[in-house]
């Protein structure tokens, strides 16, 4: 039988951690996180279920090892990398924020965890198809707070307050962004911005 480079498996690894304590040097490195449960779905779909749902080519639960690590063989795909509704932890950052596997390559994901907050916004920036980082992302409601998103393109707001925001996001070369959403929970919200016209 004929055998093409797409159907080549390529490696998933995904990591995690605790955060880097604000102000610590510049030379420490991450404290795994051992022993925390996954979802995992690639975008492929082999059809649905019986109340019109997607049913994915390929959809695991599974948890990292005590290192903080899970590595695992995969075809090309978009994978989306999430916690259990029930996990005690809650996605500061997740790097990179697309799960993209190309035939025989290594995708390296990296999550940030803390404990669960009541309600946290996690925002994640991109623009021409990369990640922004240093975009400028102002939340106004309930909370008020202006952060400035890391170098994979994001930022995460922890103990807010439920209610109704409006995020203002702004980075050079780009048009502002600007949505007003209901936040209760975790939320996340992916923004992709249009170059200026200007």
């Amino acid at each position: 039988t004929a055998s093409f480079a797409i159907d080549t498996l390529g490696t998933v690894t995904i990591s995690t951690y605790a955060p880097i304590p604000s102000g610590a040097p510049a030379t420490t490195t991450p404290t795994p996180i051992p022993n925390v449960s996954l979802a995992i779905h690639g975008a492929k779909t082999i059809g649905t279920d019986a109340v019109g749902g997607p049913l994915y080519k390929m959809q695991v639960a599974t948890t990292t090892n005590t290192n903080g690590t899970r590595s695992f063989l995969a075809e090309w795909d978009l994978y989306d990398i999430s916690l259990p509704t029930n996990s005690i932890y809650a996605i500061v950052e997740q790097c990179p924020v697309s799960g993209q596997l190309a035939p025989g390559s290594l995708l390296d994901e990296k999550l940030t965890l803390i404990n669960k907050p009541d309600h946290s916004l996690r925002v994640a920036v991109s623009g021409n198809g990369s990640p922004l980082s240093g975009s400028s992302v102002s939340l106004s409601g309930p909370f008020v707070a202006t952060s400035t998103t890391s170098a994979c393109g994001q930022t995460f707001f922890s103990n807010i307050l439920s209610g109704t925001y409006s995020v203002t996001i702004s980075a050079s070369g780009f048009a502002p962004y600007i949505e007003s959403f209901y936040i209760s929970g975790q939320a996340f919200l992916p923004v992709s911005l249009s170059i200026s016209q200007q």
